[in-house]
């Protein structure tokens, strides 16, 4: 997995991030190998993931959070990986500017999130299916919590992966934000409000799992 085009937070660390400005960074997902799924790009400019470890005790999970508050976000993008040339699919594209995952935090305040994007990667020769793109501007996933206040999230995308003969496009959901089954996203009413003119391929242009 590609975590954080300019940012990467995880394995314990809790990160401030205040009056920054994050324009045009890349988080990109590996491209698969033979047969295998091409690897996951979380988060174009901040990408927040757990830990998970063997030492000192088996499976340990450091969890990890990030603080943002008046910064801009604008043309980031999560761009899955190409899947593997024998039916490998391509990999998810989550959170074009922010991408939050495996049982993190992030509070998100006063920021403007523009024009970013999450790609999914397109699937591999002989039938490999192409990969979801979630969250173009924020993507909150399982036992995540995001908190967004006071913030404008403008024309971002979240656009599925072409899948290759044979196999099925991904999905684009959650154009602006896009929000987990297993997650959780608290949403002020001025982010609500400025939440606007976002795009997704397949579903939820502007919010998706609210």
């Amino acid at each position: 997995m590609g975590a954080g085009g300019a940012l990467s937070v995880s394995g314990g660390a809790d990160v401030d991030v205040d009056y920054s400005w994050f324009k045009r960074n890349t988080a990109l997902g590996g491209t698969g190998g033979l047969a295998g799924d091409g690897g996951d790009g979380l988060g174009g400019a901040i990408g927040v993931n757990g830990l998970v470890t063997s030492v000192p005790t088996p499976f340990e999970t450091f969890t990890a959070s990030v603080d943002v508050s008046r910064s801009y976000f604008g043309h980031n993008d999560a761009l899955g990986g190409q899947g593997g040339d024998q039916g490998g699919s391509g990999g998810a594209g989550r959170g074009g500017a922010i991408g939050v995952s495996e049982g993190t935090t992030a509070v998100v305040s006063r920021s403007l999130i523009k024009r970013n994007r999450a790609i999914g990667g397109a699937g591999g020769s002989d039938g490999g299916d192409g990969g979801a793109g979630q969250g173009g501007g924020v993507y909150n996933g399982d036992d995540s919590i995001t908190t967004l206040a006071h913030d404008i999230i403008l024309a971002n995308r979240a656009i599925g992966g072409a899948g290759a003969s044979g196999g099925s496009d991904g999905l684009g959901q959650g154009g602006g934000i896009f929000n987990s089954e297993e997650g959780g996203v608290s949403v002020d009413f001025w982010t609500y409000y400025f939440t606007k003119f976002n795009r997704a391929s397949d579903d939820g242009d502007n919010l998706f799992g609210f």
